[in-house]
Formats: C-alpha cells, structure tokens, sequence
C-alpha cells in the first residue's frame, strides 16, 4: 500500500532481503540506510570510522608501541568490528521482511554504493598517517631465523625509529624490494669474517654452541644446523643464529664502514643474502643510512603457533 510520501510498503523475498544484507558487508549499516533506519544505520557507519581513527590515533600518538598496546588494540578493533558487522546484519535482516522503498536511483544499491565510495575517497588520505608511523610486515623466507621465522608477521617503526644501534634488526630498502635484517656493523666500524667468525674492529665477536638441530629451508629440504647464540659489543642481549657449516661467505675481508654507513647480516648466516653480497648479485652491499626505513619491534604472530610476542 502507499502512504501519503510516496513509500511503498511491501513484503520482501528473501533473495532480496540477502541483497540489501550484502550492503552492510561493504561497510556496516549501508544496509540499514537502504531500508531508511537512518539513525540505526548512520551509528553503524560512526562506530566503523571511529575505530579506523583510533587505530590511527595509536599508530600516530604512540611514540613506542608495545606488544600489550597491540594486543589491546587488536581486542578493541576486534570487537568493535565484529559489533559493527554482526549487529548492522541482523537488525538489517530482521527489518528488511516488510520496508517502505523510495523511487529514485539514490535509494537503489548502486545509488548507496557510489555515496559509499565517496566517502571512502575522503578518508583514504588518512591511511598514509598510520602507515607513517608503523607498519606491518610479513616475513616470506627464513633468513632471520631463529630469531624470525618464515611467515611470521611483525611490527616495524617507520617513524622517528631514532638512532640505529648494532644488534637493531631494521627494514632495509633495495630497489622495491624491503629485506630484514641485523645491523652488525655500525658508521666507522671495520668488519670482517673469519671461518663464520664475526671480526669487529679487529676483536672476534665469540659464540656458544648449542647444539644441533634440523631444519626445512624449502628447496634445500632438511638440513643439519648447529645453533649457535652471539652478542655483539654493546648489544642489549645475545641473539641466535643458525650455521651449515663452512661456505663462501664464512670469510670477508675487511670492509671499512664510512659516515652514515652499516653492514647487516641474516641470523640464519648461510641462507641469507645480505651485506656480504652486492647488490648486482641480490645481495645488500653496504647499507647507506638513507636505505634503512624502519626499525621491528615485535613479531605478534608466529608461524604455525598465532598471536604471540616475539622480541628482536
């Protein structure tokens, strides 16, 4: 029937009811605006870019974010989420059965979509503000291993990461392609290697063995490693890393390091292409300070376990 504006009241079938559910799936409460729960559904839309903005105001305002903070925060993006998705559905679903429909292209589906991505194309630029401060990473290769194992995922600071000290692991920039890596030599630093013996200004960086163990690397298949755990001169804590035995790159010879200049290396030292390779042949050369781009500071999900801490 119609009443005095024009509406048409009518009952829905359930493939259109599903239709106007699907609205609320691109973003939470579209579908409430079709069946004009303004209100209701405008709360919806509030609620999702508050959270998008607080997850900016953290990455933008927090100037060390911790792992707590993060899992905080992850809890807290959930929720509101799953609030924002679940309750924009069923309240859609439960009111779409009899609605008044308006005539006109605004109130269709594409109508509502294009107000969607207009609104979309203004809060866009606010994405570069988190992504300024800190970033996700996702690890595809196990050249930091143990310390960061393949397809762990971390959180980088890109911005004001500060000074860079030896033993940092850092973002590191060639060409288009971001690597992982540890920085072990530091501006004015003479390096070299010894029989996979770190040599730092002419002093041996020693290491404890600890025992062996075996490791999948892919096309290598399983291999036999001996697990080793060093510490670098003014190094917060010792780190692991993982040795094959005796290769090419066990001996460098001394590479004096000038201003603004760094020498990094994988933990996992006889499967990673680092600063002990140029650049022409995949490898990072010495590191240019301009190169480094962000300093990782906690992995928060770790291969085949999930959502746990892991220091670097």
């Amino acid at each position: 029937m119609d009443d005095k504006e024009g509406f048409q009241v009518t009952r829905r079938r359930s493939i259109t009811r599903i239709g106007i559910c699907i609205l609320n799936i691109v973003h939470p409460g579209l579908g409430l605006i079709r069946l004009q729960r303004y209100k209701t559904g405008f709360s919806f839309i509030v609620l999702n870019f508050a959270i998008f903005f607080t997850v900016i105001a953290v990455y933008w305002g927090v100037s060390q974010i911790s792992y707590n903070i993060f899992v905080a925060l992850f809890a807290f993006v959930f929720a509101g989420v799953l609030t924002a998705f679940g309750g924009s559905l069923i309240l859609t679903w439960r009111w779409s059965a009899e609605f008044g429909s308006r005539k006109g292209w605004l109130w269709r589906w594409y109508g509502i979509l294009g107000l969607w991505l207009v609104l979309s194309a203004l809060f866009s630029p606010f994405l570069g503000l988190a992504e300024g401060s800190y970033r996700n990473f996702y690890l595809p290769a196990s050249s930091m291993a143990p310390t960061l194992e393949q397809n762990d995922r971390l959180i980088a600071k890109m911005r004001d990461i500060g000074p860079i000290a030896r033993g940092d692991v850092v973002i590191v920039r060639t060409g288009k392609v971001e690597y992982v890596k540890r920085v072990v030599g530091l501006p004015g630093d003479t390096f070299a290697m010894r029989e996979g013996v770190i040599v730092l200004n002419g002093t041996p960086v020693p290491k404890n063995r600890l025992g062996e163990v075996e490791r999948d690397f892919g096309i290598s298949g399983l291999q036999r490693v001996v697990r080793e755990r060093e510490q670098f001169p003014e190094e917060a804590k010792a780190h692991e890393v993982l040795d094959l035995g005796a290769t090419p790159q066990d001996n460098i010879s001394p590479v004096k390091l000038g201003i603004g200049q760094y020498f990094l290396l994988g933990d996992n030292r006889d499967n990673s292409l680092d600063s002990r390779f140029e650049e022409a042949v995949g490898g990072l050369g010495v590191v240019d300070q301009q190169r480094i781009e962000g300093r990782v500071l906690f992995r928060y999900w770790r291969s085949n376990v999930g959502l746990g801490e892991g220091r670097v």
